[in-house]
C-alpha cells in the first residue's frame, strides 16, 4: 500500500519535503482522528447552546442557560434562571457487550445518567463513559437501579427500605469514585427502571431514596418526575431537585410513565415526540 512505499522511501521523502512528515498506513482515518483533536466543547454554561434551535417568537431570558440540541418552540416563555438541557442514559453495556452508542450520544447532550453496575455497567465501561463526558463537557450523574442485570432493572423488587437507601448509597459511591480518579465529580442523581417507577407510587421507597443521596452528598441534584413523591421527597428533604420528562414515552392522567406492557408507552415518530415534549413543557 502507500504507506508501505513512504517506509521503503522514508528518509528520501521526508528530505524532499523539508518539513515535519506524519506517515500512515490509512491517510483518510489519520486525518479524521487528528482534526478530532483541534474540536472543542462550549461549556453548558455559557448561555445558549450554539446547536439550540430557538423560535424567534420565544420569549427567553437573558439568564437563561440552554443545552446542545434543544428546542425551544413558538411562544414558549422561558423565564431567568431557567435551565434547559438534554439528557441521556449511557453505560448500560457490560464486560464484552455494548449497548447503545455511548460516544456518540454524549457529544450532542448536557447531561448524562451513568450506569452503576447493578443493572447494567461494570467499571471499565463506567471509566470510559466518565472519560468521554469529560472530554464533551458532559455532567455525569449517579443512575442507581435494582441488582438485577438479567432483568435491566425492570423488575420489581421487594426489598426493607434500608436495603433501599444502602444500595443507593453504595451505586453513587462507586461512581464517585470512578469520577474523581479522573479528575471530575458526579453531579446528580437519577433512580434507574423499576426503582424509579416504585418511588413515583411509594412515598417509603422515595423518602430512602432521597435519605441515601443526601448521606453521601446533600449538594447532588436529585432528577425526578415532577410532582411524583421522589420529586417533593427530594424537596423535603433539601436536595436541589431537577423535573424530567422523556421525549420517547406517553404518560397517564397521574403523572407517571406509561407502562411497557401497553403498545402506546413508547412514542417512536419523531414528530409525535417534539409535539409530546412541546406538550408536556407546557404542563410542567
Amino acid at each position: 500500500g502507500l504507506g508501505d512505499v513512504y517506509k521503503r522511501q522514508e528518509k528520501g521523502f521526508a528530505d524532499l519535503c523539508q518539513t515535519n512528515v506524519l506517515l500512515s498506513d490509512n491517510p483518510y482515518v489519520s486525518f479524521a482522528q487528528s482534526t478530532a483533536l483541534f474540536k472543542t466543547s462550549q461549556n453548558f454554561n455559557d448561555g445558549i447552546h450554539d446547536s439550540a434551535v430557538i423560535d424567534k417568537t420565544a420569549v427567553v431570558d437573558k439568564s437563561v442557560c440552554i443545552g446542545p440540541n434543544v428546542i425551544v418552540e413558538a411562544d414558549a416563555l422561558i423565564a431567568s434562571g431557567s435551565v434547559i438541557g438534554a439528557n441521556s442514559y449511557v453505560g448500560e453495556g457490560f464486560g464484552v457487550y455494548d449497548i447503545g452508542n455511548d460516544d456518540e450520544m454524549l457529544a450532542n447532550v448536557s447531561s448524562a445518567n451513568i450506569a452503576c453496575g447493578f443493572h447494567a455497567g461494570d467499571p471499565n465501561v463506567m471509566n470510559r463513559v466518565i472519560k468521554t463526558a469529560k472530554k464533551y463537557n458532559v455532567s455525569i450523574g449517579a443512575h442507581p437501579g435494582f441488582n438485577d442485570i438479567w432483568g435491566f432493572g425492570r423488575r420489581k423488587i421487594y426489598m426493607p427500605m434500608d436495603e433501599i437507601e444502602a444500595s443507593v448509597a453504595y451505586q453513587i459511591g462507586a461512581l464517585q469514585a470512578m469520577a474523581l480518579a479522573e479528575n471530575t465529580k458526579v453531579t446528580h442523581v437519577k433512580p434507574h427502571g423499576a426503582l424509579n417507577n416504585m418511588s413515583s407510587e411509594s412515598r417509603d421507597i422515595a423518602e430512602a431514596i432521597t435519605r441515601g443521596i443526601s448521606g453521601v452528598d446533600k449538594n447532588l441534584i436529585l432528577v425526578a418526575v415532577a410532582g411524583s413523591y421522589l420529586f417533593n421527597s427530594g424537596i423535603e428533604s433539601g436536595l436541589k431537585v431537577a423535573s424530567e420528562a422523556y421525549a420517547d414515552r406517553s404518560y397517564e392522567d397521574d403523572g407517571n410513565m406509561t407502562s411497557r406492557k401497553f403498545d402506546h408507552a413508547m412514542i417512536r415518530n419523531e414528530q409525535q415526540a417534539v409535539s409530546y415534549t412541546h406538550l408536556r413543557a407546557h404542563e410542567t
